[in-house]
This record gives structure tokens, sequence and C-alpha cells, in this order.
């Protein structure tokens, strides 16, 4: 039900700005703007996961500018894990072991 209603105000936004295009095609236009996660390891063994978006082209700005969508995806940096050891317990970044759960 939730999805039905944002779609209309999706669409109901897009006819307002004088694009009349099906939804289908809209999405269609929005599935090229990629986004990327780079997984990168430090000499601690802590493990990040970078996402970023690619550069919008044209047809994307265009379609975020009539949503008002200022920046849909912005630049997002976790760590995902601590690396294991050789002895299967995993070491945190400050040197010290944290057991590792059997269950």
């Amino acid at each position: 039900m939730l999805a039905y209603h944002l779609l209309s105000q999706i669409e109901l936004t897009l006819i307002k700005h004088g694009d009349k295009r099906r939804w289908s095609t809209i999405r269609d236009e929005l599935s090229t703007h990629c986004r990327s996660t780079m997984v990168l390891t430090n000499d601690k063994g802590v493990v990040y996961h970078l996402r970023h978006s690619g550069a919008p082209e044209a047809n994307h700005k265009e379609i975020y500018r009539m949503l008002g969508a200022v920046d849909p995806l912005p630049r997002l940096k976790t760590i995902a894990a601590r690396r294991l050891s050789s002895a299967g317990e995993e070491t945190s970044g400050v040197g010290h072991k944290i057991g590792r759960s059997t269950s």
C-alpha cells in the first residue's frame, strides 16, 4: 500500500513538471545511475566498505531536479568486519584479541 502511494506521488510530481513518461521508463533511465562498493582492509585487519555513487548523467539530474532530490545517494563508509587471524580468532584494531563465538 505504501509503495503504491509513493509511486503515485512520484508520478504526480513528474506530471506537474510536464514529464508524462510512464514509471517503467523513469525506472529504466534511473537504473543506469550506478552505485559501487569498494572493500578495503587496513593493516590491522579492519575491513571497510565504501559506498559511492557514480556521477549522474543529464537525464538523471533532470529527474532528480523535478523530484526535488538534492543528493539521493550520499557516500557511506562502514566497518564491515575484522579479519580473522590464522588461529581463527578475530583481532581488534587495537591489538587485543576478541573471542570467536562457537555457536
